[in-house]
């Protein structure tokens, strides 16, 4: 059993005429979530972005210790593609830390892989 951290979070300070590239500090939150080889989603969801209605802001997740597969959405279900297959989701590998924009009310869910 590995760990994921999530934190949801808007971006920087406006910069001109767009947002820098950084996470926001103010505001951020941040879940402890246990993975195995079953599905495991947060319970936090992805804050309001300063952009559009449906802007959640920016959702970074750091793989502990195992390798995994993350998906977005409301009602989220991690499931790592078989060969040849595909499903909605990116691979995060163990030590990584990957940031993702997401929508109003996401959750993130990972699943462990070997």
């Amino acid at each position: 059993m590995g760990t994921m951290l999530v934190s949801f979070h808007s971006g920087g300070a406006p910069s001109g005429e767009g947002r820098l590239p950084v996470a926001r500090l103010t505001g951020a939150k941040t879940e402890r979530v246990t993975t195995s080889g079953a599905s495991a989603a947060t319970t936090l969801t992805a804050l309001n972005g300063q952009g559009t209605k449906s802007d959640g802001g920016m959702a970074t997740v750091t793989a502990v210790g195992v390798n995994l597969y993350v998906t977005a959405g409301a009602a989220p279900v991690a499931a790592y593609p078989g060969a040849g297959a595909n499903t909605s989701g990116f691979p995060v590998m163990s030590g990584q830390t990957v940031s993702f924009a997401v929508a109003k009310g996401d959750k993130i869910a990972g699943i462990e892989f070997a």
